[in-house]
């Protein structure tokens, strides 16, 4: 049911996979995130909401529903949010150089 909407943007994942993968992203891990996917039509939009638990889905609804997308990277129509727990961008911190010391 939900494949041709997939399909359009590029969103491909497996049962059991821990991550999805969107075209134009890349891979985001399942636990902790939620994507929005908007399609806009003549007739009809739709909004497809991806997330991991009921949970995770009940936080992502409220993002969406009042409008508080600043914590979620958007590209286009198609949004990443962080929701519940593990829910955070990025990989393993960057070691970095203290300047004074050395």
């Amino acid at each position: 049911m939900l494949n041709p909407y997939f399909d359009q943007f590029g969103v491909t994942f497996e049962d059991g996979s821990e991550t999805i993968t969107i075209a134009g992203l890349g891979e985001i891990g399942r636990a902790g995130n939620g994507v929005i996917l908007f399609l806009p039509g003549l007739n009809h939009n739709a909004l497809v909401l991806l997330a991991d638990t009921p949970e995770d889905l009940a936080m992502l609804i409220n993002l969406a529903a009042y409008g508080d997308l600043s914590g979620c990277v958007v590209q286009q129509n198609i949004g990443v949010c962080p929701v519940g727990s593990g829910g955070a961008f990025g990989g393993e911190a960057t070691p970095t150089t203290d300047a004074a010391a050395g």
